[in-house]
């Protein structure tokens, strides 16, 4: 469960990789489902069961990116700026459509987002200790 959940630790550019494709299969691969559950009339109980469903989905994500922020040797609060940023802005942006303010929210929000992309997916890790992590934190794939 550590590995899905977990906060504690480091996980390299492999395990992130890992774990973002299955995230990315498990929501393409039942997308279609809870969006026929949404669609129609939902009961209390649907509407409970998917709103677990994305809270787990989001924690382990945002597990997942914090952890990996660990193994660059920065702290679990750059996921605000590289995830949580890029996501607002894009949210308040669509209020003011057409307008020089939401190209100027999309470009800078995009530029965040590309930053991550690649910071997450391609530098390589600390070798060693850091202040965030140590070494023998590293979380197992086979958990």
């Amino acid at each position: 469960m550590s590995f899905f959940f977990g906060f504690k630790g480091q996980i390299g550019r492999a395990k992130y990789w890992f774990l973002l494709l299955f995230w990315a299969v498990a929501i393409v691969s039942t997308g279609p489902y809870l969006i026929k559950l949404v669609d129609q009339e939902s009961t209390t109980l649907q509407s409970v069961f998917l709103f677990a469903l994305f809270a787990l989905v989001s924690i382990s994500i945002m597990s997942m990116v914090v952890r990996r922020l660990h193994d660059l040797g920065k702290s679990g609060w750059w996921y605000v700026l590289y995830i949580l940023v890029p996501k607002t802005g894009i949210a308040f942006s669509s209020a003011d459509p057409g307008t020089d303010t939401q190209t100027a929210v999309l470009a800078v929000c995009g530029i965040i987002a590309l930053w991550a992309f690649l910071d997450l997916g391609f530098v390589r890790g600390k070798i060693g200790d850091n202040k965030y992590a140590f070494a023998s934190d590293v979380i197992p794939v086979h958990p």
